[in-house]
C-alpha cells in the first residue's frame, strides 16, 4: 500500500515525476519504486502527462547508461532487463516520439562497446531475455547513430567484439549475440568504405599491432560456413588491404624486411603466437591470397602509375601478387609440423591454385620465385613415398595435387621431378585413382602437344624397370599386387595414352619407341635365359647358408621378373598401337625384324620355364619342389609361375589377341612360339594343379582356347583334355559371392588375380563370353554336362544367397543369356535342356493334390510320410528352383509345348513342396516367398504362350483357389514380386473359369464363386487379414464385368453372382459406416480398400442388371473428403494419388447407375475432380476414371458437363491452378466423347478459344497454364482438324500471337516445350487446313516472325539497359539468359518447309481434291518472314549460333524459294541496310550452292 501509495505521488504532476528520475537516490525514497520502475508507470500511465515523455526517459536512461557503464552484475544498468525493455517499447512505439536528436547526441558505439565488454559476466539463463529488447532497440537508433559517428568510436566496438565471439560456442541460444556482433560488423564496414585516409590508416596500425591476434582468434571461433565469419573476415581484409597499406608495402623493397608492413603483420606475429592463431591463418591463407589479388586489382588505378597500353599495370600485379603466394608459401613451410601436415599441404594446394588460374607465373622471371616452387615440388614429392600405403593416401593424394598444379603453372617446374614421381606412382595405392590420372593426363597431353611422346615411354619405361628403395616390404607377392593395381596401368591411363599415340606420333618417333620397348622386353627376356643355365660346381655350405643364399637369390630374380610383367602391360599396349604408325616397304621390315626378335626370345622362354617346372613327366622335381616348401620359404616356384604367366601374355598380345600387332605385317608369317606351345600342352596341364600364382591358369587357359579357335582339328586330341582340367579348376573355386569385377577389360589391364576364386571367376568369363561357340564344337558330352550343372549352380547359390545386387559371376551368366551367340550353341542348348530336365526330374514324381491335402490339413506326420515315400527333400527343391530362375531368360522358341507344360506341372509342385517343407507358421523360411515368385511366374509365362489343361485343374479344385489366396498359405507381409505373380496366375485361372462358363454349364465359375463365398474376405475387415483375397476379388469382379458374353451364362452362375453381391454388401455398407465416423486423413488412407471394394461391387450390381442399394455413398465420402483436404494442406499432401483415384471411380460408378437425363453425377464427378486434383495440379492418376466416365455419358450429361467447364473458364478468378484443372478436365473430356456429340465438342471448342482470347489471365499467365492452353488448341489442329472453321483458325493464330508477346517478367527457367506445341499446331494448319488458313496468311506471317525473334539470343556482356532491351522481347515463358536450343530451330525450320510440301485438306467435304501447298499464295508474305532473320544476324545487341542458323538453313531455303530473285531484289532495295543486305547476299550464295539446277 504504501509503493502505491508512493506512485501516485510520482505520478501526480509531470514536476514529481521528472524529480523522481534526477534524484541522487535510487530509489528516490526508502522502501519506494526504484527510479526504472518509476520510468516504467510514467511511460504505461495514460493520465500522466509529460511535455516530451519518451525523450525524457530515453535521455535519462541514456545518461544513466553512461555514467554507470563501469559498474559491476546487476548494479549496472547496461545489464539490466527492465531497462533495456522500457527502452525497446519507447523506440518502437508508433508515432513521432522526438527522439532522434537524442539519439544522435548519444554515443551509442560507447555504450555498445560496454555492453560487449560487460556480455561473459552476464548470466547465461538471462543472457537470451536481455538480448531480446536490446536488439530491438539497437535496431532503431543503430541506423541512426550511424549518420554522426566516425571510424574510431565504431572502432570502440569492433576490437570488444572480436574477444567475445569465444561465447558462441557457450550459448544456447546464439542468435542475440550473433545480431549484436552482425550489427556491429555491418556498421563498421560501412563506415570503412566511406571513411578518409588518416582513419583507414589508423585502423591499419590498430590492427596489426594490437588486433591481429583477436581477429584470427575470433574467426577460429566461428564456423566457416556461418555467415558471420564471412563478415568478420570481410572486415578484417579491408583493413589490411586497404589502398594505403598496399600502397606502402608495394613501394618497399621486396628485399627489405623491415619496411615489408602486410608481412611482417601476416607472419612476423602470428608465428610467434599459439597454434590456435597458426591454424586460423593457415585456414584463412588461401582467402587471403585470393582477396589479395583482388583488392590489387580494384584499387589499380590508385597503385600503379597510368600506362595506355596497360600492359605495364598487369605486370605489375603479377609481380605483388606472385610475391605474396609465394611469402605464403614460405610460412606454410616455416610451420610444417607432423600433426598438421594434411592441413598445410591443403593450403598450398590451394595457393598453387590461385596462382595458376591468375596466370601469375613467368619462368623468365628472377629465380627466387622458382626455386621457392621448386622447393615446395621436393617437399612433396617426400610424400609420394607412401603413395603405396592407404593410410597416407590424403596426404599423396595433395602431394600429387601440388604436382599437377605446377604442371599446370608451367611444365619446367617439375620436369625434372618426373622420372622419381612415375617410379613412386608404379606402387601407388588404388585410392589414388582421381589425383594420379588427373597428373598422367596433364602429363600426356604436354607430351602431346610438345610432340615427344617417345620422351614419355621412355620415362614410363624407366620407371617400371628401376628399384623400389620406397617400399618397406621385400616380399615379391605384394610387390608384385602393389605394382599391378596401380592407377599407372590402369585401362583409363592405356585408353588415354594409346589415343595420344595414334594421333600425334610421328614415324620417326614410332621407330624410336619401338626400339626402346623391344630393348626392355629383350634385356627381360635374355636375363630370364641367362638365370635358367646350369651353375657351376660350388663349395659345399651349410644348409642355414644355402638357404640365405637361394632366398637372396630368389628375391633378386623376383624383382626382375616383376619389373618385366609391368613392362609386358605397357610395351604391349604401346607397340600394337606404334606398329600402326608405319608405312612404307623399310618400316614394314623392321617391324617384322622386331617381331621375330622377339617371337625368338619368348619361344625359348617357354621351353626353359615350362620344361623347368618338370611338367614334362619329371615326378622327382615336384617332389623336390613340395619338400622345400615345407622345409623354408621359396618364392622360386611363385617367380617362375609369374614368369611364365608375363610370357604367355606377351604372345597372347603379340601374336593372339583380339588386334594382333602382326597383323600389320604379314597375315600368313609363321611364328616360332606358336610351334612351341605345340610341345607345351602336357606342362600346362601340370600347371594348372599349382595354386602359386593364379593369374597363370587364366594366361593358359586363354591360350589353350585360342589355339582351339585358331586350328581346330589340326590339334592333338590331347591338348583338349586340358579344357577337363581348367572346368574342374572354375567348379572348384568359384564362389557366386565373390564381387571382383566382371569386367573383362578392367581385370586383365588392372588388377590382378590374387587369389584362385578370382582366377576362376576371370575363366568363367573367358568360356562364357569368348569361347562358348569353341566348347560347343570340341568339348565331348560330358564336359558339356559339367558346364551345363555349373550354370545352375551358380544360378542356386545366387538364389540361396539374398542379395540384392548379383554377384560378378552371375552377372556374366546373365550377360551370357542375353547374348545371341549364346542360342547359337546347338549342341551345348541340347545337353542344358537335358540337365534342366534331369535337374527337375524329382519334382514330376510327386503327387501335388496329396501335398496340398496335407498343407490345408497342416499335419506335419503327412509332410514326413509323403517325403519319406517320394524321397524328396528341400535340398532337391533348392536344386531345382536355379533351373527355373535360368528358364525365365530362355526364349520361348527353344522349349517345345510339351517341355513347357512339364516343366510348368513341376513348378507347381515345387511350389506346395516348399510351403510343406517350410517350419510351423513359418512360410518365409529359406527365403521360399522369392522361390515360389520365381515358380508362378513361371507358370504364368507358360500360359500367356498356349493354354494348359493344368490351369482348368487348378480352377477346379477349392484346395488350390484356398491355398493360392489365402493368407495362412503365403507370408505375414508379401513382397511385390510374390504378390503380383500370385494375381497374374488367379487371373489365369479365373479367365479360363469364365470361358468354360460360355461354352459349358459353368463348372469351373461356380467353383470360384463357391469360393468367394466361402472365404468371405471382408468378413473381419481386410487390413492385414486377406489382402491377395481381396485383390483377386476385386480382379475376378472386374474381369466379369468386362465380359461381353453375360447372356451366356446358366442361371445357376448368374445366382451365385446375385448370391455374392449379397454376401459382400452387408460389410461393406458396416465398413463405410466406420469409416465416416471418424473421418480423418488417417482413417481414409486407411480405408482405400473399402472405396474399391464398394466400386467393384456396385459396377457387378449394373453389370448384372441387380439392383444398387438406395443409400449413394459416394456422395458422402466426396463431402467428408473435401472437408478434410480443405482443412489442412499438410493432410491433403498425404492422400495418395490411388485414393483419389478411387474416389472418383466410385462417383463414376454411381453415375451410371442414374438414369441416362440425370445430370447430378456429372456435377458431382466434376466438383470431385477439382477438389481432389487441386491439391496437386500435376498429378494424372484422376484422369483414368475422368475418361470412363466421359465415354458413358449421355449427350444431355456430355453438354452439362461441357457447360460446367466453360463457367469455370469463364466466371473463375484468376486462379492459376483451378485454371490448370479445369483445362486438363476440358481436353478429357474432348479425348474421350460420347457418340453424337460432335456438334457439342466443336461449339464447346470455339467457345473456349473466344474465352482464352477474352480473359487477359489466359494470355499473361504461368508457363504451366500456357502449357495446358497450347495442349488443347493442338489437339483440335491435330486430332479434329476436320471440324474447325475460319473463326476458330483465326481465334488460334490470335492466341499463338498473344503469347508470344514480350513481357518485363520471366520465369526462372525456359519452356521449350510451348514453343514446341505452338510449332506443331502450326504446321498442322499449314498441312491440314490451309483452306482457312488462305485469308489468314498476314496474321500467320506475323506470328512466324514472332517465333523466329524467339531462337535468338542475348549477347554476352551487355549493360542492364541494352540487356532490357533485348529481354523485354521474350515472352514471359523464355528466361532470356536460357534461351531455345537447336532442336527448336529445327522444328521451326521444318515448320517452314511445310509451306513447299503438298498434302491434301481434312476436311468434311467429301469432293475429290488434289494435293496442293500454300507455297504460291505465301509468295509476297515470304520477303518479310525473312526479314525478321536479317534482322537478327544485323542486330548488335542479338546472337544467333552457328548451329542454330545450321538447324534453320532448310526453312530459310524454303523462303527463298517461294519468293524468287524478285521476292529477294525488292528486299534489298526496300528494307535493308548495308549490313543487312550482306546477310542476305551470303545466305542467298549458300542457296544456290545446294539448289537442284536439272543436271545429274
Amino acid at each position: 500500500m504504501v509503493q502505491t501509495h508512493d506512485s501516485e505521488d510520482y505520478l501526480h504532476s509531470s514536476q514529481s515525476f521528472v524529480r523522481a528520475l534526477k534524484s541522487s537516490t535510487d530509489p528516490p525514497r526508502e522502501n519506494g519504486p526504484t527510479k526504472i520502475q518509476i520510468a516504467r508507470m510514467g511511460w504505461d500511465s495514460r493520465t500522466l502527462y509529460v511535455p516530451r515523455k519518451a525523450g525524457l526517459i530515453v535521455e535519462w536512461m541514456f545518461t544513466r547508461f553512461h555514467k554507470e557503464k563501469s559498474r559491476r552484475g546487476h548494479e549496472n544498468p547496461l545489464l539490466d532487463i527492465d531497462h533495456w525493455s522500457l527502452l525497446a517499447d519507447i523506440v518502437t512505439c508508433p508515432g513521432d516520439t522526438q527522439i532522434e536528436p537524442i539519439i544522435s547526441q548519444t554515443s551509442i558505439p560507447t555504450l555498445v562497446a560496454s555492453f560487449i565488454g560487460l556480455y561473459p559476466t552476464i548470466p547465461a539463463d538471462t543472457r537470451s531475455r536481455l538480448l531480446s529488447p536490446l536488439l530491438q532497440a539497437l535496431g532503431v537508433f543503430w541506423p541512426i547513430a550511424m549518420q554522426r559517428v566516425g571510424l574510431d568510436a565504431l572502432a570502440e566496438c569492433l576490437w570488444p567484439s572480436l574477444a567475445v565471439t569465444d561465447q558462441l560456442s557457450n550459448d544456447v541460444d546464439t542468435d542475440g549475440l550473433v545480431g549484436i556482433l552482425t550489427i556491429v560488423l555491418t556498421g563498421y564496414h560501412t563506415a570503412f568504405e566511406n571513411a578518409n585516409s588518416a582513419a583507414r590508416k589508423k585502423a591499419y596500425t590498430a590492427i596489426s599491432q594490437h588486433q591481429l591476434i583477436p581477429w584470427l582468434s575470433a574467426l577460429h571461433c566461428v564456423s566457416s560456413t556461418h555467415p558471420l565469419h564471412r563478415l568478420l573476415y570481410s572486415v578484417g581484409t579491408d583493413i589490411l588491404y586497404n589502398p594505403d597499406s598496399l600502397r606502402a608495402f608495394l613501394e618497399t623493397n621486396p628485399n627489405s624486411k623491415a619496411n615489408s608492413d602486410i608481412y611482417a603483420t601476416l607472419f612476423g606475429t602470428s608465428t610467434a603466437h599459439d597454434r590456435t592463431t597458426q591454424t586460423s591463418l593457415r585456414r584463412l591463407l588461401p582467402d587471403l591470397y585470393r582477396d589479395y589479388i583482388l583488392a590489387l586489382h580494384k584499387h589499380r588505378s590508385s597503385l600503379f602509375a597510368w600506362t595506355p597500353v596497360g600492359q605495364q599495370t598487369r605486370e605489375s600485379i603479377r609481380l605483388a601478387a606472385l610475391r605474396f603466394g609465394v611469402e605464403c608459401l614460405g610460412w606454410l613451410k616455416e610451420t610444417e609440423g607432423e600433426e598438421i601436415l594434411e592441413s598445410i599441404w591443403e593450403a598450398t594446394v590451394e595457393i598453387l591454385r590461385l596462382t595458376e588460374k591468375e596466370a601469375l607465373f613467368d619462368i623468365t622471371e628472377n629465380g627466387a620465385h622458382i626455386s621457392r616452387l621448386k622447393k615446395v615440388a621436393e617437399d612433396a614429392l617426400k610424400h609420394l613415398d607412401c603413395a603405396w600405403d592407404d593410410s597416407q593416401s590424403p596426404l599423396a593424394t595433395l602431394a600429387l595435387d601440388v604436382f599437377s598444379c605446377l604442371q599446370r603453372i608451367h611444365p619446367e617446374l617439375s620436369v625434372e621431378f618426373i622420372p622419381p614421381i612415375l617410379n613412386r606412382l608404379v606402387t601407388a595405392s588404388p585410392a589414388l585413382d582421381r589425383p594420379v590420372w588427373t597428373f598422367l593426363s596433364q602429363l600426356t597431353s604436354y607430351h602431346s602437344k610438345t610432340r615427344t611422346l617417345h620422351t614419355l615411354i621412355s620415362l614410363l619405361l624407366s620407371a617400371l624397370t628401376a628399384s623400389f628403395p620406397f617400399l618397406h616390404s621385400a616380399d615379391p607377392r605384394a610387390t608384385y599386387i602393389m605394382c599391378a593395381r596401380s592407377p599407372l596401368l590402369s585401362l583409363t591411363f592405356m585408353d588415354e595414352l594409346t589415343t595420344a599415340l595414334r594421333t600425334y606420333v610421328t614415324p620417326g618417333q614410332a621407330d624410336d619407341i619401338v626400339r626402346s620397348v623391344e630393348a626392355a622386353l629383350e634385356s627381360f627376356l635374355c636375363l630370364r635365359e641367362a638365370s635358367q643355365e646350369p651353375e657351376r660346381k660350388r663349395r659345399k655350405v651349410g644348409s642355414n647358408d644355402e638357404n640365405a643364399l637361394q632366398v637372396s637369390g630368389n628375391r633378386d630374380t623376383s624383382q626382375c621378373v616383376i619389373k618385366f610383367a609391368l613392362v609386358v602391360r605397357l610395351g604391349t599396349t604401346t607397340l600394337r598401337t606404334v606398329l600402326r604408325k608405319r608405312a612404307g616397304k623399310d618400316a614394314m621390315e623392321r617391324a617384322k625384324t622386331c617381331l621375330s626378335n622377339l617371337d625368338a626370345l619368348i619361344s625359348r622362354s617357354l621351353r626353359t620355364i615350362f620344361h623347368s617346372e618338370g611338367a614334362a613327366g619329371d615326378p622327382n622335381a615336384m617332389i623336390r619342389r613340395k619338400r622345400s616348401r615345407s622345409e623354408h620359404v621359396d618364392d622360386s616356384q611363385w617367380t617362375r609361375q609369374c614368369q611364365g604367366s608375363t610370357v604367355l601374355r606377351l604372345w597372347y598380345e603379340l601374336f593372339a589377341g583380339s588386334d594382333p600387332a602382326w597383323r600389320t605385317i604379314d597375315a600368313g608369317e609363321s611364328w616360332v612360339a606358336t610351334a612351341t606351345l605345340d610341345q607345351l600342352s602336357d606342362a600346362f596341364n601340370t600347371c594348372m594343379d599349382q595354386d602359386e600364382f593364379p593369374e597363370l591358369h587364366v594366361e593358359i587357359g586363354r591360350v589353350l582356347f585360342f589355339r582351339r579357335a585358331t586350328y581346330g582339328p589340326e590339334l592333338d586330341r590331347k591338348e583338349w583334355l586340358a579344357y577337363d582340367t581348367i572346368l574342374g579348376y572354375v567348379e572348384a573355386n568359384l564362389l557366386v559371392g565373390d564381387t571382383c569385377p566382371a569386367n573383362s577389360d578392367s581385370t586383365q589391364s588392372r588388377s590382378p588375380y590374387i587369389t584362385r576364386q578370382q582366377s576362376a571367376l576371370a575363366l568363367w568369363r573367358l568360356m562364357l563370353e569368348r569361347h562358348l561357340s569353341i566348347i560347343d564344337l570340341h568339348a565331348s558330352q560330358q564336359q558339356l554336362d559339367r558346364f551345363a550343372r555349373l550354370m545352375i549352380r551358380v544360378q542356386v547359390d545366387l538364389l540361396r544367397s539374398g542379395q540384392d545386387q548379383p554377384p560378378s559371376a552371375a552377372l556374366i551368366l546373365q550377360r551370357a543369356f542375353t547374348s545371341a551367340s549364346f542360342w547359337e550353341c546347338g549342341n551345348f542348348r541340347l545337353r542344358m535342356l537335358s540337365a534342366l530336365d534331369k535337374q527337375t526330374s524329382v519334382l514330376g514324381s510327386v503327387d501335388a493334390q496329396k501335398w496340398l491335402s496335407a498343407v490345408s490339413a497342416e499335419s506335419s506326420s503327412s509332410f514326413d510320410a509323403l517325403s519319406n515315400a517320394g524321397n524328396v527333400s528341400l535340398v532337391d527343391v533348392e536344386a531345382g528352383l536355379g533351373v527355373y530362375s535360368l528358364l525365365h531368360r530362355f526364349p520361348p522358341e527353344y522349349l517345345s509345348r510339351a517341355s513347357r507344360v512339364d516343366l510348368a506341372t513341376k513348378a507347381l509342385n515345387a511350389d506346395i513342396l516348399i510351403r510343406g517343407f517350410s517350419p510351423n507358421n513359418d512360410p518365409t523360411s529359406q527365403g521360399n516367398v522369392e522361390w515360389r515368385a520365381i515358380l508362378r511366374s513361371f507358370i504364368v509365362k507358360v500360359a500367356k504362350q498356349s493354354p494348359m489343361k493344368l490351369i482348368e485343374d487348378m480352377a477346379s479344385s477349392p484346395e488350390w483357389m484356398a491355398y493360392l489366396t489365402l493368407s495362412k498359405y503365403g507370408p505375414t507381409e508379401p513382397s511385390l514380386v510374390y504378390t503380383q505373380a500370385t494375381l497374374d496366375l488367379l487371373f489365369f485361372i479365373q479367365a479360363s473359369a469364365t470361358r468354360d462358363a460360355i461354352r459349358t454349364e459353368g463348372a469351373l465359375l461356380i467353383n470360384v464363386l463357391n469360393h468367394f463365398l466361402q472365404c468371405s474376405p471382408y468378413s473381419s475387415g481386410y487390413m492385414g487379414s486377406q489382402p491377395l483375397a481381396h485383390r483377386s476379388l476385386l480382379q475376378f469382379i472386374n474381369m466379369l464385368v468386362r465380359e461381353s458374353n453375360v447372356p451366356s451364362f446358366q442361371e445357376s452362375v448368374l445366382s451365385l453372382i446375385r448370391q455374392l453381391c449379397l454376401n459382400l454388401e452387408a460389410p461393406l455398407i458396416s465398413a463405410i459406416e466406420t469409416m465416416l465416423g471418424q473421418p480423418t486423413a488417417a482413417d481414409f488412407l486407411a480405408s482405400e480398400w473399402i472405396i474399391d471394394a464398394w466400386q467393384a461391387l456396385l459396377s457387378l450390381r449394373h453389370r448384372f442388371s441387380i439392383p444398387p442399394p438406395v443409400e449413394r455413398y459416394g456422395q458422402r465420402l466426396l463431402v467428408e473428403a473435401t472437408r478434410i483436404i480443405g482443412s489442412s494442406t499438410s493432410e491433403a499432401l498425404l492422400i495418395p494419388d490411388k485414393f483419389r483415384a478411387a474416389m472418383l471411380s466410385l462417383l463414376v460408378t454411381e453415375g451410371q447407375l442414374l438414369p441416362k437425363f440425370d445430370c447430378r453425377s456429372v456435377l458431382s464427378i466434376t466438383a470431385a475432380y477439382l477438389h481432389l486434383t487441386l491439391p496437386n495440379i500435376h498429378e494424372t492418376a484422376c484422369d483414368i476414371p475422368i475418361s470412363r466416365a466421359s465415354e458413358s455419358f449421355s449427350v444431355a450429361q456430355y453438354e452439362c458437363a461441357l457447360g460446367l467447364v466453360e463457367e469455370g473458364l469463364k466466371d473463375s478468378p484468376g486462379d492459376q491452378p483451378q485454371l490448370i484443372t479445369l483445362m486438363r478436365l476440358s481436353t478429357l473430356f474432348m479425348r474421350e466423347p460420347p457418340e453424337r456429340t460432335s456438334k457439342l465438342s466443336h461449339e464447346h471448342v470455339s467457345r473456349c478459344l473466344r474465352i482464352f482470347l477474352d480473359r487477359p489471365v489466359f494470355m499473361d499467365c504461368s508457363s504451366k497454364l500456357t502449357m495446358k492452353i497450347v495442349d488443347f488448341v493442338q489437339f483440335q489442329c491435330t486430332e479434329r482438324a476436320a471440324s474447325l472453321n475460319a473463326l476458330d483458325v483465326a481465334c488460334i493464330l490470335s492466341i499463338v500471337s498473344k503469347l508470344l508477346v514480350g513481357s518485363t517478367d520471366h520465369e526462372e527457367r525456359s519452356s521449350p516445350y510451348i514453343f514446341q506445341t505452338i510449332v506443331t499446331v502450326l504446321s498442322a494448319l499449314v498441312r491440314l487446313r490451309r483452306d482457312l488458313l488462305a485469308p489468314l496468311l498476314p496474321q500467320l506471317c506475323v506470328v512466324l516472325r514472332q517465333l523466329i525473334f524467339l531462337i535468338r539470343g542475348v549477347r554476352p556482356l551487355l549493360g542492364i539497359k541494352q540487356y532490357r532491351i533485348v529481354a523485354d522481347t521474350f515472352p514471359k515463358w523464355i528466361y532470356p539468359m536460357d534461351t531455345l536450343k537447336e532442336a527448336e530451330a529445327g522444328s521451326l525450320g521444318r515448320l517452314l518447309t511445310a509451306f513447299t510440301t503438298k498434302s491434301f485438306v481434312r476436311s468434311h467435304n467429301s469432293d475429290l481434291q488434289k494435293a496442293d501447298s500454300l507455297a504460291r499464295p505465301f509468295v509476297r508474305h515470304a520477303p518479310y518472314v525473312l526479314l525478321s532473320y536479317l534482322e537478327i544476324m544485323n542486330d548488335p545487341l542479338s546472337v544467333l549460333s552457328v548451329s542454330i542458323r545450321r538447324e534453320l538453313e532448310p526453312g530459310l531455303f524454303a523462303l527463298c524459294t517461294m519468293m524468287g530473285e524478285y521476292g529477294r531484289d525488292t528486299l534489298m532495295v526496300q528494307s535493308l541496310d548495308v549490313g543487312g543486305k550482306a546477310v542476305l547476299k551470303s545466305l542467298w550464295k549458300e542457296y544456290d550452292k545446294q539448289k537442284y539446277i536439272g543436271r545429274g
